[in-house]
């Protein structure tokens, strides 16, 4: 679990991420494929999801058979280690801090609260 300061610095990861794509209202898979230059993809896994680099790119592979709300968060936790490794952060963290930031990629702040000024 990560302290109120941790999440609102992935907060800021999360608006960083899509800054970096270069439009905020991406889903997971798009975002992905901006990011990395490929969707995520299915494939027969051991565990749910993993990051690899494949010819020098790096790829995101989610477990076949996975259901599609889970494999949405498995695809924002695989990015944020992109994302993670990429700064070079290191942390004790990391896993928790991918959690969260997965989360925050799938459901971005502005747009939980954009639903709920709608829905109440």
């Amino acid at each position: 679990m990560v302290d109120a300061d941790t999440l609102a610095d992935v907060e800021g990861d999360a608006d960083a991420l899509f800054a970096l794509a270069g439009d905020e209202d991406l889903v997971v898979g798009e975002l992905c494929a901006v990011l990395l230059g490929a969707k995520p993809r299915y494939a027969m896994l051991r565990t749910e999801a993993t990051l690899a680099q494949v010819e020098g790119a790096w790829r995101i592979y989610v477990k076949r058979g996975t259901p599609p709300a889970r494999a949405r968060w498995l695809v924002g936790h695989e990015l944020a280690h992109w994302w993670y490794r990429r700064g070079g952060y290191r942390g004790e963290d990391i896993v928790a801090r991918c959690d969260a930031l997965g989360a925050a990629i799938v459901a971005p702040r502005r747009l939980v609260i954009r639903v709920r000024r709608q829905v109440g």
